[in-house]
């Protein structure tokens, strides 16, 4: 019985860079989060509840919630 050999790619010496973050990005104080991941900051907590409930009439499956970088709080949208 054969057997298939597989050809490993060749390494160079180079490092793949990564993209660097912006130095001037800054996080507004209140984070729109679905399914405790932060998809976009807001500097007020009625754009971030407004957001909110907008994306969870248009996918209601979806946990949304508001989180409070000061204070440390989250609020559930439902």
């Amino acid at each position: 019985m054969w057997q298939r050999q597989f050809k490993t790619p060749q390494r160079t010496g180079r490092k793949a860079k990564m993209p660097k973050a912006s130095a001037n990005h800054k996080l507004k104080d209140y984070l729109l989060q679905i399914d405790r991941q932060s998809k976009r900051s807001f500097a007020t907590h009625e754009a971030a509840q407004s957001a909110a409930k907008e994306i969870k009439s248009r996918f209601p499956a979806l946990q949304v919630s508001v989180y409070d970088t000061v204070s440390g709080s989250r609020t559930a949208v439902g």
